[in-house]
């Protein structure tokens, strides 16, 4: 392999090379078709060097290969080192357990915002979810977009539709999840073409190919497809309040996320609370005090 696609995220590589041969480039750049954005820098590079007798200084004469044109479609079949299995058993399709989310706009303030279930996200910075955990209050805002994940190490699934034909990043904080099926990713012309089809995940048509539940990849920032669907999941035991968002920052700031509390009970046991809401206090009083801070105008992430 001489390149992968990575999303906005990171990854853990182990490269080998040949120490006797020198100094090599490292290449972090974008695919020229544009659908995964461009840069300024069309090759922005790293040297890597190794310390051996018969190393020199001198440059590497080889740029290296151009990316892939992988049409932002993160590459999956890698094999974790420490070997982790998913139970598919567990993978259960409930039309009822479902999220609606709709891009709209505001004409009163010519902003565009995405609400999860009619909602947008607008996170209080005065009173973070924890202090709603800390009282034992389970009166927080629907705004908050928040979803509760059962108690128990149990595997949570995530089915995610993409209606639109934009490709988008989405990042899990508190976990990595595994990638367990997605639909293949399109050609930016099939993709721009508006007779181009919405593919929703058929369980008859699709399922039976899901055979990624044998140490699949696992990453924190995975890409959902254009006008696809793609199927993450993460075990259920680090207790806490994490963010699923989109990892396109103005698209976060817009409010493409929800938050999910995880087993709540258990929070109290493993983290200060108290001092959760010190900090909150703290930047409560800085931004009172800074203008440019107020009002708040997106999302708050």
């Amino acid at each position: 392999m001489t390149s992968r696609y990575l999303t906005q995220g990171k990854s853990e590589e182990e490269i080998a090379g040949d120490p006797g041969n020198g100094n090599y480039s490292i290449n972090a750049t974008q695919p020229t078709n544009g659908v995964c954005g461009n840069s300024q820098n069309k090759r922005p590079a790293a040297i890597l060097s190794y310390d051996h007798p018969t190393a020199t200084d001198q440059l590497p004469i080889v740029d290296g290969p151009d990316p892939v044109n992988l049409r932002c479609e993160d590459t999956t079949d890698f094999r974790p080192v420490v070997a982790r299995d998913i139970p598919r058993s567990e993978f259960n399709i409930s039309p009822s357990n479902t999220l609606s989310v709709n891009l709209l706009r505001d004409t009163n303030r010519s902003q565009v915002f995405w609400t999860v279930n009619n909602t947008g996200l607008n996170v209080m910075w005065e009173k973070h979810i924890l202090e709603f955990v800390r009282e034992g209050n389970t009166s927080w805002p629907d705004n908050e977009n928040l979803l509760e994940i059962p108690s128990g190490s149990q595997w949570s699934f995530w089915l995610i539709e993409n209606e639109l034909n934009v490709p988008h990043p989405l990042h899990l904080h508190g976990h990595d999840f595994v990638v367990v099926s997605r639909s293949p990713a399109l050609d930016d012309s099939v993709l721009n073409d508006a007779m181009t089809p919405v593919r929703h995940f058929d369980p008859v048509r699709d399922a039976p190919d899901m055979g990624n539940f044998t140490n699949p990849t696992r990453c924190d920032a995975t890409m959902l497809s254009g006008k696809g669907w793609l199927i993450v999941a993460f075990r259920n035991d680090n207790p806490g309040a994490w963010l699923f968002h989109c990892h396109i920052a103005w698209h976060a700031s817009v409010g493409l996320s929800v938050q999910f509390l995880e087993r709540k009970n258990e929070i109290k046991d493993i983290m200060d609370l108290d001092f959760i809401e010190d900090n909150c206090k703290a930047w409560q009083s800085y931004i009172d005090t800074n203008p440019p801070w107020q009002p708040k105008n997106d999302s708050g992430i």
